[in-house]
């Protein structure tokens, strides 16, 4: 490898420890979701589903470079045993790991939030049928000034 290859290798390297990095803060958040779920905490899950949101932008600028790096990694490695890098490999092993992590939370979370979504929409439709009921309720009964005011 060149003097250039190095550092690209170097360069991809770092770019890979950073997005792990960021993806562990992102499964931290998943696991904070997943509590406040069932907490039925919405403004603090809210706050944390904006933390992951900026934690997912950084990972994308990241991955710009990380995936151009990657790919020339790939094209000058070769086939399986030649040229690989075992630190790139062990890194890219744990990163694919985490995402995976990352993904299946992320799935049972958004999975717990559209029930929770759906247990509110239908105490919302009980609400309104008793508002509704009421209303039907108070336009039967005829008020007179005598039902309002009894010292009339």
């Amino acid at each position: 490898m060149s003097d250039l290859d190095g550092k690209k290798t170097a360069r991809l390297l770092e770019l890979l420890k950073k997005e792990h990095e960021v993806f562990t803060g992102i499964l931290e958040l998943a696991k904070q979701q997943a509590e406040l779920i069932e907490a039925d905490d919405i403004d603090a899950f809210s706050e944390s589903l904006n933390r992951t949101q900026e934690k997912i932008e950084i990972i994308n600028e990241l991955h710009k470079e990380s995936s151009e790096l990657m790919q020339t990694y790939t094209s000058h490695s070769g086939f399986p045993g030649e040229g690989k890098n075992s630190e790139i490999e062990i890194t890219s092993g744990k990163l694919r790991k985490i995402i995976e992590e990352c993904a299946g939370l992320n799935d049972k979370n958004s999975i717990a939030a559209k029930k929770r979504t759906q247990y509110y929409m239908e105490r919302i439709d009980k609400l309104h049928l008793s508002r509704k009921s009421i209303g039907s309720y108070i336009q039967n009964v005829a008020y007179g000034p005598e039902m309002i005011d009894k010292k009339m």
